[in-house]
Order: C-alpha cells, then sequence, then structure tokens
C-alpha cells in the first residue's frame, strides 16, 4: 500500500511541477518588455557590436506612427483590427516590427560605412538636421508624446547616425551607377552587401518581448478620426496592402530639391 501511495504522490508532483513550468513559460513566452526600462537591453549583435532597444527607439516610433495613422483611416472605432491585418504571407504588426530593426541594422552598417569613407556632415547640412529633428518629434501622434520609449537624446543621436547613413547610401548609389532607393533596407542591392560583407545576430530573448504596436500607442488611449464606408475600407486595404515600409526619405535630396527650386526662382 506504501508503494502505491508513494507511486500517485510522485505521478502528482511531477505533474503539477510540469504545469508550473508550462504556466511559467507560457508567461515568459507571452511577456512585453517595459521598453523605456529596458533601453541597454540588445536588440540584436551587428558585426560584434550590440544594437541595442534605445538604438532602435527612433524606427519603433516611426513604424508605430506610419501604421496607427493607417489604422485611424482604416477602422476609426478599432485601430487594432488594421494591425491584424494578415497580407503577403506576414501580419502588418510582424511586418511592422521587422522594418523597424531592419532599418536600425541599415542604418548602423551605413553610418559606420560612411565613417570609414571619411564622409561627414557639412555645416549646411547639419543645420537642416536639426530641423528635421524639430519636425519629426512634432508630427509623433500625441499618444507618441505622453508615451515616451527613450530618452529625447537618444532619439536625435540617431536621427544623427540615420542622416550620415542616408548621405552614404547616396554615396554608394552614384558610385555603382545605381539609383538611392536601391540600397535601401530592404532591397535587393543591400541585401546582397549584407550577406557578404556582414553578420546580424537577433537575440531573440529580448526581441521576442518586443510587441510593435503596443510600444509608443496603446489602442484604447488612441484619439480617432473620422472613418471610412466598409467599400472604402476594401479599397483602402487593396491600395495599402501591396507596398513594403520604406525608410525616411533622404534628408538631402529634401534639401538638394529646396536649393534647386530658390535657385529657379532667383532666374
Amino acid at each position: 500500500m506504501k508503494k502505491k501511495s508513494w507511486g500517485k504522490y510522485l505521478v502528482l508532483l511531477i505533474t503539477t511541477g510540469l504545469m508550473i513550468l508550462a504556466v511559467y513559460y507560457g508567461l515568459n513566452r507571452n511577456r512585453t518588455i517595459d521598453y523605456l526600462s529596458s533601453n541597454d537591453e540588445v536588440a540584436a549583435v551587428v558585426d560584434g557590436e550590440d544594437l541595442t532597444l534605445g538604438d532602435v527607439a527612433l524606427y519603433v516610433l516611426y513604424v508605430e506612427k506610419q501604421v496607427e495613422k493607417d489604422a485611424q483611416l482604416y477602422n476609426p472605432e478599432n485601430t487594432r483590427d488594421y494591425w491584424n491585418i494578415h497580407t503577403n504571407g506576414i501580419f502588418i504588426a510582424a511586418d511592422a516590427k521587422k522594418s523597424a530593426l531592419g532599418m536600425a541594422v541599415h542604418d548602423m552598417i551605413f553610418a559606420r560605412a560612411a565613417e570609414e569613407q571619411g564622409i561627414e556632415l557639412s555645416a549646411e547640412e547639419k543645420e537642416y538636421l536639426e530641423n528635421e529633428k524639430a519636425d519629426f518629434w512634432m508630427d509623433l501622434l500625441d499618444i507618441q508624446k505622453e508615451r515616451p520609449i527613450a530618452p529625447d537624446e537618444t532619439i536625435n543621436a540617431s536621427i544623427e547616425k540615420m542622416a550620415l547613413a542616408q548621405k552614404y547610401q547616396e554615396w554608394i548609389a552614384e558610385e555603382n551607377g545605381r539609383a538611392y532607393h536601391e540600397y535601401d533596407w530592404d532591397s535587393y542591392d543591400y541585401e546582397a552587401i549584407l550577406e557578404a560583407n556582414h553578420t546580424v545576430k537577433k537575440n531573440d530573448k529580448v526581441w521576442k518581448q518586443v510587441r510593435v504596436g503596443e510600444v509608443s500607442v496603446h489602442h484604447s488611449d488612441v484619439n480617432f478620426i473620422n472613418g471610412m464606408s466598409e467599400e472604402e475600407k476594401e479599397k483602402y486595404k487593396e491600395d495599402k496592402m501591396r507596398g513594403r515600409f520604406n525608410p525616411f526619405e533622404s534628408l538631402w535630396k529634401d534639401m538638394t530639391d529646396d536649393n534647386e527650386a530658390d535657385q529657379d526662382r532667383q532666374e
């Protein structure tokens, strides 16, 4: 009888232990990281150098702003619907997350390449960049301004790195006789450079806990705008889903266009 009792007790103990482990791993798998207090956590390692959540914060802000604006047009009553759309084999939220990290890695590699080539921002470009910083902060959604995910100086430093990366992108495109966008983060030519010359190892332990779509925005707090009819939503979805996320447009192209416009007016 004692052996049978001990056997039942052992089975009960093992079963309970397995249930506790299952709950523990389930909770940790679905855990969402506190982004602001985790800025020093490593999202990926690029050529042996850490890319932290703080480094990626600018790009998270950007993609969340873009998607949330689209979501407000698609379904102002529940913007979460748009984030959960599955298109081209991937959910909008997952595509946004992939884009944020992809752009951050791209700019880290290109900014470093710019330094190696001796490429720097001119005084005029630095002055122009200050205006771009101000515009970036002004254009954030109200909720993003209320939910900081990194210190302002961290974001501004990333904007400066992005600008240097864009200048290198223009340089390499011109060197190879290619268009600027042929070296975007999701382009074939950039992918070829990445695969041939660089190593990128994503830190899944940290990055999986980042829930893009709930970092700088939170759907229950979003201010909605007037919506669309069902027919308009379908058309909007078809039009919008054809493309992927693109990085910021080149600051220097904008500046060149402005200078050319001024010259035309003077003539």
